[in-house]
């Protein structure tokens, strides 16, 4: 009785920890997003804890001119936000918890502008001063903004961090010409990367409390920089050999720098995304440049193809963002097109785990689960 009263406790542990979000061997439900009425592709980036997204959806013209416009997800419905005054696309790259999203909008010719979108007002957050454009992002629940202005002084590029009405200039490295922001978390922890050295090799960097801290890059690399910061401030991103050779995906945690590898078969990885429990996804490319979505968890870097159904129809190029209920935005190719997906981890039945380790004993429990390029309209 003993054996047996064990072997149910473990049973039960067993079901009680299903679906836990930092479980890596998870299958997932893939939603496609569609698309916005007049345009034939979209592309997601960011994804808040309400599993709201925001993307880009984009069709291309004659002469090869790609017009997008950004998009909000939200509760099985795409809604175009249009684009600033006088300006001819845009794109979203960051969400918050009220559904703010930041990006980029751009004129038929000219520079890139930073946009905030809140309740269906698109806001011009402008440039620093003496900079030609803006781009965005990151967004944190106190609507603070980050991006970076270029074509300034030096041919470099500064990271800025927008709030309450002011753009305040991140500044550069000691000897360096480039700093550009990628994402924010809720304490104000700016990431992203920089130079030391005029155009030289790059490096991730930390801004917090108007303190901008060099990472450095892992052993063995010339070129890190960071994509993706969790409420902890670890960091995500990734790091590249000399000459572009190879680059991982890694993740920085308080000074220590953990390689999370590529795909099997893959030469390039990429981590764009991390979450409150760690998991960070991204996307590992081979040599001949197909993409693969990645999620690593539990030590683990999982081709997220694998993990959807193979009718599904879908090929998973990257993921984006994750939250921390552990769902997933990016995009993939459907139906011969690029259309942005949401993931949501399968949670088994109760009734059916415990009644595959239990039938023997007849026994029932019941149960209770940068595509957007520079050339277009901004950088990806």
């Amino acid at each position: 009785m003993r054996t047996f009263l064990t072997f149910l406790s473990a049973a039960i542990a067993a079901l009680l920890t299903a679906g836990d979000p930092a479980d890596s061997a998870e299958p997932y439900d893939i939603t496609g997003l569609g698309t916005l009425p007049g345009f034939a592709d979209s592309l997601g980036y960011s994804i808040n804890d309400s599993g709201q997204v925001t993307g880009y959806a984009e069709v291309a013209e004659e002469g090869g001119i790609i017009t997008s416009h950004a998009f909000l997800y939200s509760d099985g419905v795409m809604t175009d936000l249009g684009t600033l005054p006088r300006y001819a696309a845009s794109a979203g790259y960051g969400i918050n918890a009220t559904a703010q999203v930041v990006g980029n909008a751009a004129p038929a010719m000219g520079a890139l502008h930073a946009f905030l979108s809140s309740n269906g007002v698109m806001t011009d957050l402008g440039t620093l001063p003496g900079f030609a454009e803006s781009l965005a992002h990151g967004v944190n629940a106190d609507g603070q903004v980050v991006g970076y202005c270029d074509g300034g002084p030096a041919d470099g590029t500064h990271a800025f961090l927008y709030g309450g009405g002011v753009m305040t200039d991140v500044g550069t490295f000691p000897g360096g010409n480039i700093t550009e922001g990628f994402a924010i978390n809720a304490s104000g922890q700016v990431t992203g990367w920089g130079n030391t050295t005029p155009n030289g090799d790059s490096c991730a960097f930390l801004y917090s409390h108007g303190a901008l801290t060099n990472l450095g890059v892992p052993p063995g690399y010339v070129n890190s920089a960071g994509a993706a910061i969790n409420a902890s401030g670890e960091i995500a991103g990734n790091a590249s050999t000399s000459l572009g050779e190879s680059s991982h995906a890694f993740s920085y945690d308080n000074g220590v720098w953990t390689d999370l590898g590529v795909l099997s078969g893959c030469q390039f990885g990429y981590g764009l995304g991390i979450n409150a429990n760690g998991q960070v996804v991204g996307y590992s490319q081979t040599a001949s440049g197909n993409d693969l979505a990645f999620i690593y968890s539990n030590g683990v870097m999982t081709d997220l193809n694998s993990l959807i159904s193979p009718s599904s129809g879908w090929e998973l190029e990257e993921a984006t963002g994750i939250n921390d209920l552990g769902q997933i935005t990016g995009y993939g190719e459907f139906g011969g097109r690029y259309e942005a997906f949401l993931l949501n981890a399968v949670v088994p039945e109760p009734s059916a785990v415990v009644l595959a380790g239990l039938g023997f004993a007849g026994l029932l429990v019941l149960g209770r689960r940068n595509r957007w390029r520079r050339s277009a309209v901004g950088s990806g």
